[in-house]
């Protein structure tokens, strides 16, 4: 998290979005120091030494500017600072050059020729410990860099044979290494120094000065092709993002269209399924009552069972009793014949 905020305020500095690059490094600075994690930290505390530098720039109030150089200054030290306890000498040399750069700034600033002289060996004295890290680790861009500084800074202040030695130097290492930035900037900072000159040699100033230019051209034009180029691959971009785009609404239609079809389905089925319950409770009903109406015949035909056997009981009963006290057919013609006899 902490380095992903860090991201976020690189590139709102790019950006040139320099509030909300300083609140998202402070968030990270937070963090890094909540985890004790001092590269973090001493990055965090570098770029934010940076914005304050950018930000005084564009003051036009000397007091407003000038606290800002302080301000980048104090981060800048404590950036250092932590990189010297970390043996981290590339982080070192870095700082040890902004710090230079931002003494050097404030020196262009001043009325005071006597603070300004202070300032400007200020700056030399860091813009010098910067070159000395830079041969250590031999990193030429950082030599490059620290060699123009000391003698941009050596033709401000009138030392044009020490300026000339220096420019040339960093003029030089910047054409070793291909730096097309750094070879535009010397070669214009050279083409200034001969017309600064007691004696000026304007031919020499306009030679590195038609130097400068076609550099600047040259980068200009690279800026153009990387502009042209990131125009296409936006394009491009946008057109996949676009196609991307199309392909997931019809896919979401698509989807969409299918989640309907299965609702009807569903819907469909559940109504099928109540219709069948519904039908289920009538039979279940109907059932139940026939059920009931044939237990109720059952039991009426056992009761009238149970009174026909009682009947049926009953007369065989009487039956027994009348064929008990009554005399029998035989019986009653025998007497019948001895009487008819007698007479």
């Amino acid at each position: 998290m902490a380095k992903r905020l860090g991201n976020i305020g690189i590139v709102y500095d790019f950006q040139g979005d320099y509030p909300k690059a300083l609140d998202y490094y402070f968030k990270s600075l937070k963090m890094f120091e909540d985890l004790g994690n001092k590269n973090g930290i001493a990055a965090d505390l570098g770029n934010i030494g940076n914005i304050y530098d950018k930000e005084a720039g564009s003051q036009k109030t000397e007091i407003k500017r000038d606290s800002l150089f302080n301000k980048a200054l104090t981060y800048y030290f404590r950036s250092l600072k932590i990189a010297e306890e970390l043996g981290n000498k590339n982080g070192i040399a870095i700082w040890l050059s902004n710090i230079g750069i931002v003494y050097d700034k404030k020196a262009g600033c001043q009325k005071s020729d006597v603070r300004r002289d202070s300032l400007n060996k200020k700056a030399l004295d860091y813009y010098f410990k910067a070159l000395k890290m830079d041969e250590e680790l031999g990193r030429k861009s950082g030599i490059a860099t620290n060699l123009g500084n000391i003698g941009s800074l050596y033709s401000s202040a009138g030392k044009f044979k020490d300026a000339e030695e220096y420019l040339q130097k960093a003029l030089a290492l910047s054409i070793e290494i291909g730096s097309k930035e750094g070879v535009m900037e010397w070669e214009q900072n050279i083409s200034e120094l001969y017309s600064k000159l007691r004696t000026p040699r304007y031919k020499l100033a306009l030679e590195h000065y038609k130097l400068y230019i076609v550099y600047r051209d040259s980068i200009a034009n690279e800026e153009n092709t990387k502009k042209q180029t990131r125009i296409e691959m936006q394009y491009e971009f946008d057109k996949k993002e676009a196609a991307t785009k199309a392909e997931a609404d019809k896919q979401a239609a698509v989807a969409e269209a299918e989640s309907r079809r299965q609702k009807i389905i569903l819907y469909f089925v559940l109504c099928t399924l109540f219709i069948v319950l519904v039908f289920a409770v009538f039979i279940f009903r109907a059932l139940r009552i026939t059920q009931k109406q044939k237990q109720l015949i059952e039991l009426q035909k056992k009761v009238v069972e149970e009174k026909q056997n009682e009947i049926l009981a009953s007369i065989r009963y009487a039956k027994r009793i009348q064929d008990a006290l009554l005399p029998t057919e035989k019986y009653i013609d025998k007497t019948l014949k001895r009487l008819m006899k007698n007479n």
